[in-house]
């Protein structure tokens, strides 16, 4: 027999869209909701879809597209759609409630649309294994000046924030933007003895050659840091399902990546 109070539970997590306030409007505990719905759910014999819509934009799903698969074995009851968008899909499609959640290089969040950082990064240089600046562990923008420095293309609004605090510093890097979107691309302008700067994440999917290295530069205040952010419509801010696996891609984030800024 169907209670009126079972019924009122699943109008209010329906419109909510979130057990946890759901639970709130009722005035019960989200354990309480979720088992009323439940129960609801056996009677009607029905099973509510549990499916989560993740987009990874281009240069983020290489990374943590195998995260996700990785959580999705650990918690088979749900069903989980990864796809591919730009930044400006991925923002529209949370706003149109299309998406469960994004991640995406930088971003912001507003009003309707929360964050939380998974990896912050500066930069790193890609060069020749002869060079003589590999022979330092870590580097220092000064320790760039007069040679040629390319940046990828990929990284366009995070390359005009470093040049401008270039610029700041009165620094003499000659730097350039490349249009090559791969290490294959990249390798050969690196042997002519060009410099590749970075975002420390851009090499992380690359297994480097003995005739390469990356050093890293040391981190100077006011230098841009680059986050890589999940992205969620706020009214979800508290459900376990979307915060768990929050925490999850952060926690294997670091353990993959040693990401010591988070």
């Amino acid at each position: 027999m169907l209670e009126l109070a079972a019924i009122e539970n699943f109008v209010a997590f329906y419109q909510c869209k979130s057990m946890t306030k759901a639970a709130e409007l009722q005035f019960i505990s989200r354990q309480a909701i979720s088992k009323s719905i439940k129960n609801l759910e056996n009677t009607l014999g029905v099973k509510r879809e549990k499916t989560l819509s993740v987009v990874c934009t281009r240069m983020t799903q290489n990374f943590y597209y195998s995260l996700l698969r990785e959580w999705k074995q650990l918690n088979p009851d749900f069903e989980m759609q990864i796809s591919i968008a730009t930044p400006e899909e991925i923002y529209l499609g949370l706003y149109n409630g299309i998406y469960d959640l994004g991640i995406v290089f930088d971003g912001s969040a507003d009003s309707q649309i929360g964050e939380y950082v998974l990896k912050k990064d500066t930069v790193s240089v890609f060069m020749n294994s002869e060079d003589v600046l590999a022979k330092k562990q870590k580097l220092r923008l000064q320790d760039l000046e007069d040679r040629i420095v390319l940046m990828p293309q990929l990284t366009k609004n995070y390359n005009q924030d470093l040049c401008t605090f270039i610029a700041k510093r009165k620094l003499r890097i000659h730097y350039k933007v490349s249009p090559v979107l791969d290490m294959m691309g990249i390798v050969p302008l690196i042997r002519e003895g060009n410099l590749f700067i970075a975002t420390t994440d851009f090499f992380s999917y690359y297994n480097l050659g003995k005739d390469f290295v990356i050093r890293d530069v040391i981190y100077e205040q006011g230098m841009p840091e680059k986050k890589v952010r999940m992205l969620f419509r706020k009214n979800e801010a508290n459900d376990v399902q979307i915060s768990g696996i929050m925490r999850f891609l952060r926690q294997r984030t670091d353990e993959k990546l040693g990401n010591s800024q988070i």
